[in-house]
């Protein structure tokens, strides 16, 4: 019997239904924020309220898509 139950990645948002656990999502990350948020859940570290904030301000500071810059 598997276990099933509703899926939501921290990083991307991607919602899955009566997902079989335990779940591989491998989602592209935005920025550096995302990757050491990875990095950290995969040691067993739990993210908190200032987790989520410093992995949006490494987002912000690190990404990894270049900002379109017209008009420069």
């Amino acid at each position: 019997m598997s276990d099933t139950s509703d899926f939501k990645c921290d990083i991307c948002g991607l919602e899955l239904k009566n997902a079989v656990h335990p779940v591989t999502h491998n989602c592209k990350s935005r920025g550096l924020g995302d990757t050491v948020a990875k990095i950290t859940k995969r040691f067993g570290v739990k993210p908190c309220g200032s987790c989520k904030e410093r992995q949006a301000k490494l987002n912000d500071l690190v990404p990894y898509k270049r900002q379109d810059k017209t008009g420069l």
